[in-house]
């Protein structure tokens, strides 16, 4: 995918205003992204590849997978918002392409482009709802 497709919801010329705040990172299978209790510092918009989501089990060394994000997905999500801590371990299931906004950038956009700021945060919002939704299905099944 391209930026253009996981960033639907922006213009072209606001992907022309968002391009200097992103970068790109590449994750060969079984790579780490980021391990549960370290510092959130950015969002990933997931370009190709695929990504799971884990949590510790109480077995050392087992881990339970919670989610699979594939191209389009977004994870890290509180990174633009706070510095608080990952809440999950998310491993590179295959070469995996991300597209990142470090929290500075955003910091940065909300004064110079808040327009693009808050589109940004309506995205996350509506990503973190549908999860918080799922969640809450998943849950009342098992209950």
């Amino acid at each position: 995918m391209t930026p253009a497709e996981v960033l639907p919801f922006l213009s072209a010329a606001e992907l022309v205003t968002l391009s200097p705040y992103l970068s790109e990172r590449s994750l060969a299978p079984g790579e780490l992204f980021f391990r549960e209790g370290e510092r959130d510092e950015l969002v990933a918009f997931v370009l190709s590849g695929r990504l799971a989501v884990r949590k510790p089990t109480e077995f050392p060394g087992r881990w339970q997978t919670i989610a699979l994000l594939d191209a389009g997905a977004v994870v890290g999500e509180r990174g633009v918002l706070d510095h608080g801590q990952h809440g999950s371990t998310v491993v590179a299931l295959e070469e995996t392409r991300l597209l990142l906004l470090a929290h500075d950038g955003f910091v940065q956009l909300t004064h110079g482009a808040p327009g693009i700021a808050i589109a940004i945060l309506r995205h996350l919002l509506s990503v973190t709802s549908l999860r918080l939704q799922k969640t809450s299905q998943r849950l009342s099944l098992v209950l």
